[in-house]
């Protein structure tokens, strides 16, 4: 980086001043309070603005003025760049406004933006952009009265400030993350190598579990087998079973039956009987009547008789009725079927 030109405006001692840099290597010279340290703090604030603790309005503000600015340009990488900031004075003295320039072109950014611009140019990590800026305030400038303190700091914290202010300190960090792999790797080889030791182990149990899958394979097989043997003798059963329930429903029906035959043919027989003994009565009634017959009374008796015998008629007509009833007939297939369940 290069530095080009510095323009101030109520900053400290200076009330409007500029300062042109022909050089990339500069050398500030004067009395105590000829205004060394004003320029270094101007170029602090531009590139990173107010730094608590460090660089803050009171600091930087011209005493009585309300307004203030610095306006730095370098050149970085073959490009030129320009970084304006404003201070205004209110209550408290504030950052007004930046202004970013580069290669001609202005953007106006926010403190923070401003300050992630410059992180970002200068390649420092990202993580300075939240954390207390001792590093990238010292690689600006080192106030005398804190070299004292950098020098007689701890020689490993000393020597960590100048590996982050470099950017070595990664390297620091690659040897550690290489011993940290390094074991791991040669864990892994240790866990490796104890695998390899029982492979001939575990290649003896795999054989040995490979002929028992075999022999589980083909008692399988002959169980598969059986089963379908013996599912085809079950289906067997289960039709002879389902013939037994419909032949068994059957029987229950059939007598059933025969137990109403029997009874119809007990009602039969008995109507047989009391139409015989009717027919008894009758006969004795129509003997009585004939002894007991008178020769004018002949045409009365003769009617009589007639519907006795119109009622005998009738009587023996049902019994032949009855006979010829297949009742009897049924009863004896009933039972001959039964008997042969």
């Amino acid at each position: 980086m290069r530095l080009l030109s510095l323009e101030l405006e109520n900053i400290r001692s200076y009330e409007k001043e500029k300062f042109y840099f022909d050089s990339d290597k500069i050398l500030l010279s004067g009395d105590i309070g000829s205004g060394k340290s004003t320029l270094l703090y101007a170029v602090e604030f531009s590139f990173f603005g107010f730094i608590k603790g460090w660089v803050d309005g009171e600091k930087l503000l011209r005493k009585g003025k309300n307004f203030g600015s610095v306006k730095l340009e370098f050149e970085l990488n073959g490009k030129k760049y320009s970084i304006f900031r404003s201070l205004k004075k209110n209550k408290s003295i504030v950052q007004n406004e930046i202004i970013l320039e580069v290669d001609g072109f202005e953007k106006k950014l926010s403190s923070e933006e401003a300050k992630a611009f410059v992180l970002n140019l200068f390649n420092y990590p990202n993580t300075y952009l939240k954390k207390q800026p001792l590093i990238y305030r010292y690689t600006i400038f080192t106030p005398q009265e804190k070299m004292k303190e950098i020098v007689s700091e701890n020689s490993d914290v000393r020597l960590n400030i100048i590996r982050k202010i470099f950017g070595i300190d990664k390297y620091n960090n690659v040897i550690e993350n290489s011993k940290i792999f390094k074991d791991f790797i040669n864990k892994r080889i240790s866990f490796l190598e104890g695998k390899i030791f029982y492979k001939k182990e575990y290649e003896e149990k795999l054989s040995f579990y490979k002929d028992r899958k075999l022999f589980y394979e083909s008692q399988i097989k002959l169980l598969e087998e059986k089963f379908e043997k013996l599912y085809s003798s079950f289906l067997i059963l289960e039709k002879q079973y389902n013939d037994f329930l419909l032949l068994k429903e059957k029987k229950l029906f059939l007598e059933k039956n025969i137990l109403e035959k029997s009874k119809e043919l007990d009602n039969v027989k008995n109507n047989i009987l009391e139409f015989e003994n009717k027919i008894k009565i009758l006969e004795e009634k129509i003997k009585s009547l004939e002894e007991k017959v008178v020769f004018k009374d002949e045409k009365n008796l003769e009617e009589k008789l007639k519907g006795l015998e119109d009622d005998i008629k009738l009587l023996e007509e049902k019994i032949k009725d009855l006979e010829d009833n297949n009742v009897v007939e049924e009863l004896n297939s009933l039972d001959k079927t039964l008997k042969n369940f």
